[in-house]
C-alpha cells in the first residue's frame, strides 16, 4: 500500500510541477512582452488576448467569430488547468499526511521525497521533451486534437491569431515550460540531499 501512495505521490508531483509552470507563464506578462518582440508581432495585441485570459479584459473587433469562439475555449481550458493544479495539491497533502503526521519520520519522508520526486519529474519531463524536440508539430496536433473539438483550432496565414501567435510561440512556450519544470525538479532534488544530510 505504501509503495502505491509513493508512487502516486511522485507522478502527482511530476504532474503539479508542469501545471505550476504552464500557469505561471499563462499569466506572464513579460513572457508575452519578449515573444511579441522577438517575433516582430503587435504587442498591444497580445497583451489584450491576456487580459481577457485573465478576464481582465476582452477581445477587439479585429478577431473573428472563430477565433473568438477558439479563445474562449482556451480561456475554458486555462480554468480546467487551474482547477487541476488545486485538486491535485490538496491530493497530494492528503496522501502525504500519514507521513507528514509522523514527527520521528517527517524529516525523512520530506528528504526523500524532495529527492525522489525531483528525480522522477526530471526524468519524465526530460524525456518528453527530447521526444517533442524531434517530433513538435505530431505533440502540438496532437495536443490540440485531445483538447479541442476537430477544426475548431485550424485557422489560416491571414487570420489575427496566428500572427499574434505563430508556431515559433508555441515552441518557445513549450521549452520555456520544459525548462522551468527541469529546474524546479532540479531543485527539490537538491532540497532532498540538504534534508537527508540534516536529518
Amino acid at each position: 500500500m505504501k509503495r502505491m501512495l509513493k508512487a502516486l505521490i511522485l507522478m502527482i508531483s511530476a504532474l503539479l510541477i508542469v501545471l505550476g509552470s504552464s500557469l505561471y507563464l499563462i499569466y506572464n506578462d513579460r513572457f508575452y512582452l519578449k515573444e511579441c518582440k522577438k517575433l516582430s508581432t503587435d504587442c498591444n495585441e497580445s497583451l489584450d488576448v491576456l487580459k481577457y485570459l485573465e478576464n481582465k479584459g476582452t477581445l477587439g473587433n479585429n478577431f473573428n467569430i472563430r477565433e473568438i469562439s477558439h479563445m474562449n475555449d482556451v480561456k475554458k481550458l486555462i480554468e480546467f488547468i487551474t482547477i487541476s493544479f488545486l485538486v491535485l495539491s490538496a491530493i497530494l497533502i492528503s496522501v502525504s499526511l500519514p507521513f507528514l503526521l509522523d514527527k520521528f519520520k517527517i524529516k525523512i519522508y520530506l528528504g526523500d521525497y524532495f529527492f525522489y520526486a525531483g528525480i522522477f519529474s526530471f526524468s519524465v519531463i526530460l524525456l518528453f521533451s527530447v521526444l517533442s524536440y524531434f517530433k513538435f508539430d505530431l505533440v502540438f496536433n496532437l495536443f490540440h486534437g485531445l483538447l479541442f473539438k476537430s477544426g475548431t483550432w485550424i485557422f489560416s496565414e491571414n487570420d489575427l491569431l496566428i500572427k499574434l501567435f505563430p508556431i515559433q510561440f508555441f515552441i518557445d512556450t513549450f521549452f520555456a515550460i520544459i525548462t522551468i519544470s527541469i529546474f524546479t525538479s532540479v531543485f527539490l532534488m537538491v532540497a532532498g540531499i540538504v534534508i537527508k544530510r540534516f536529518k
